[in-house]
């Protein structure tokens, strides 16, 4: 048995897979195996496959018909054998001891699941930055470990939907059955939301371990939906309500505040104003009794904005809920470019008074001076 298994699944990602394994062949946990699967890529990347795994004895490569992402993470889990699994994607870096440092935590406080923090790198500006925590993320990173029934108005705001940043104990996924969903996307919600509330023990490691690529128009997340998908990620939720319902582990007020919080996501993904109205049209005529959304009292809601959009939701109309949040979305991003604006003008004064404080220098004084001698045998 390997310490870790690290599942990768693979679709037409020749642009950047290389840097991917590089950085999964480089950690510095070497007791690793390295699954990838193919699914069914149309460039260059199951030859990239082969190439690695001829230099590298832990790279193992499988192949399968297009199926999308959460069938491609199944099968790489069936042919695994590590104590526990990162699914980590094929556009994305990571630090050389992301796993050993996850590893350790995990095992240090006997965790079903470890999660670390992110870095985000702009795919177009090629800028890096830590994606900013909640406040609920923040407190959490202080515990040493943490579970649905010590969090539970809180606990799917405490990890990021996404499952590329966590470690998983093996034992627990096969304990629990949990495995991904067939849906071209939205399988991540399942999986993360569904583990996050059958955990005995989460932890987290306070560092930024994982590279993610944002805007990367051929990756799913970065992709803008078709009319075709836009009941996928509402039917996921009430797939993951029900289950949860079910076996009694379902964290009502936290669920409802992280969907109210994940319809403005989804629908900065939709090409068009009419896609947007469908998709809420679809969760008001089909999903708002079992994804519990009727209003409540206002202290249920983290913020008042939640409230409002649950308020919409049943109310009003598919226009009066998008017109909302777009402009709540317009909002925001006006007032980041207004602090980017502040932020600029202030570069722009400390810049102009280091040059001041520099030309008082005697330092200044004489570059001054040789340009004035300068000046004057021109003119001579």
């Amino acid at each position: 048995m390997h310490k870790v298994s690290v599942i990768i699944p693979v679709y037409n990602g020749d642009l950047y897979l290389r840097e991917c394994l590089d950085s999964v062949c480089a950690q510095t946990l070497k007791d690793i195996e390295i699954i990838c699967v193919d699914d069914g890529s149309t460039d260059s990347s199951y030859d990239i496959l082969q190439e690695y795994a001829e230099k590298d004895g832990r790279v193992s490569v499988y192949h399968q018909e297009n199926q999308y992402v959460g069938i491609a993470r199944n099968n790489g889990l069936e042919h695994s054998d590590g104590e526990y699994v990162a699914f980590w994607d094929c556009d994305d870096t990571f630090e050389p001891d992301a796993l050993e440092c996850m590893y350790n935590r995990a095992k240090e406080v006997d965790a079903d699941i470890c999660q670390c923090g992110i870095l985000e790198l702009d795919n177009k500006s090629k800028i890096k930055a830590p994606r900013a925590r909640n406040k609920h993320r923040r407190n959490i990173v202080k515990k040493e470990w943490f579970n649905r029934e010590t969090d539970e108005d809180s606990i799917l705001d405490c990890v990021d939907v996404c499952v590329w940043n966590k470690l998983f104990r093996r034992a627990f996924l096969d304990r629990t059955g949990l495995r991904f969903t067939e849906h071209r996307h939205a399988e991540d919600y399942w999986f993360s939301w569904v583990s996050a509330c059958s955990a005995e023990r989460i932890t987290s490691v306070d560092k930024p371990l994982v590279c993610y690529r944002r805007l990367n128009e051929a990756s799913q997340t970065g992709s803008i939906i078709d009319k075709k998908d836009i009941t996928i990620q509402p039917d996921v939720c009430c797939l993951i309500a029900r289950y949860m319902k079910e076996h009694d582990i379902f964290p009502e007020r936290s669920f409802v505040n992280r969907f109210l919080v994940r319809i403005r996501v989804e629908l900065r993904r939709y090409a068009s104003i009419s896609n947007q109205l469908a998709y809420v049209s679809y969760i008001q005529n089909n999903c708002m009794e079992e994804l519990c959304l009727q209003l409540r009292e206002p202290v249920f809601y983290y913020t008042p904005n939640l409230e409002q959009i649950a308020r919409l939701l049943q109310n009003g109309t598919p226009e009066e809920v998008v017109g909302y949040i777009n402009r709540e979305t317009a909002s925001a991003l006006s007032g980041k470019k207004t602090q980017l604006s502040a932020c600029k003008e202030e570069n722009k004064k400390l810049r102009a008074e280091i040059t001041r404080l520099k030309n008082r220098t005697p330092r200044g004084f004489l570059r001054r001076m040789k340009s004035a001698v300068m000046q004057r045998l021109k003119k001579r």
